[in-house]
């Protein structure tokens, strides 16, 4: 993939940033690979000092929180996360350099065993950071209100799937009453999957990606782990087992009513952070299609849990 600063002047300075930002003894050399480019940024390797540094652009800068909550990390779990070297906020974008991480990916590793220790990874974190004064520096949303909330914003909906939702939001709002005091509230990783956490050569799993973290319900995080894609033919329950095992908040009989309440929740949360996402963008469709197919998912999830 092409370095994109031929087309792209806004980025013709990342190098000498990059020098001045990390202080580095010579100047900083590359790209080495553009690793991705998107609408709304780009990553890529560069090196600096002779070792290989993650540079990524966010134009606009969608998630201000992103330097918070590397800066938690970092400083709470410093060994499960990039380290931020270096971040610069500018009018309508920011920049941010992160170590890079050597090892496989969790996908690439294709075992069980992997996926398990990326689930225990995800609860050692959310455990750590759950009571550290850090955590107020980010931004989250109200577990409780979730259903009330989302539903009062879908005017581009079809009236069946809002008349359903809307049935079904007596218990929706019970279920997250109830999930709001279950457990602590924590960081919520977003993007958990498979191609995120890195096998480092000691065998420890580094979780990337935090950019899009904000404080709610932990329980959240763990959902894209246990789908298709990810569970590297293992049974989900396993995966799920190996992260509530890992959370000291209760016994495993509570984590596990906890999770259950969740598992009905998160794929509103998820649309909602989709609509706002598309919003941001300046996109007109807030991801119309994708938000019905969450909602389907979520009362699918509740018919199974009200009649099991």
């Amino acid at each position: 993939m092409d370095w994109p600063l031929r087309e792209n002047p806004h980025l013709a300075g990342v190098p000498g940033w990059m020098t001045a930002a990390l202080a580095t003894r010579a100047p900083v050399t590359g790209p080495a690979a553009t690793l991705w480019v998107k609408s709304w940024g780009v990553t890529a390797l560069f090196e600096a000092d002779g070792e290989p540094v993650v540079f990524k652009d966010a134009s606009p800068a969608l998630f201000p929180q992103a330097a918070s909550v590397y800066r938690l990390l970092n400083r709470v779990v410093p060994s499960a996360a990039p380290a931020l070297l270096a971040e610069e906020d500018f009018p309508g974008y920011s920049w941010s350099v992160f170590g890079y991480v050597h090892g496989q990916t969790v996908k690439d590793d294709g075992s069980p065993r992997a996926v398990r220790a990326m689930a225990e990874r995800l609860a050692q974190v959310q455990a750590a950071v759950a009571t550290d004064e850090g955590l107020a520096g980010v931004p989250g949303y109200d577990v409780a209100s979730l259903p009330e909330r989302f539903a009062a914003d879908l005017a581009d909906q079809p009236g069946e799937t809002r008349r359903r939702l809307d049935r079904a939001l007596p218990w929706l709002s019970s279920q997250a009453a109830e999930l709001a005091t279950a457990v602590p509230r924590s960081l919520d990783h977003p993007d958990m999957n498979v191609t995120n956490g890195i096998v480092s050569p000691g065998s420890e799993v580094v979780v990337l990606d935090w950019e899009e973290a904000s404080v709610g319900c932990p329980l959240f995080s763990v959902d894209r782990l246990t789908d298709r894609d990810s569970l590297a033919g293992q049974d989900a329950a396993d995966v799920v087992d190996a992260y509530l095992g890992a959370l000291p908040w209760a016994d495993l009989a509570g984590l596990r009513h906890a999770y259950a309440l969740a598992h009905q929740l998160v794929p509103l949360q998820r649309a909602a952070e989709a609509r706002a996402f598309a919003r941001a963008l300046g996109r007109q469709d807030p991801h119309t299609r994708l938000t019905g197919v969450l909602i389907d998912e979520a009362l699918r999830r509740c018919q199974t849990a009200r009649t099991s």
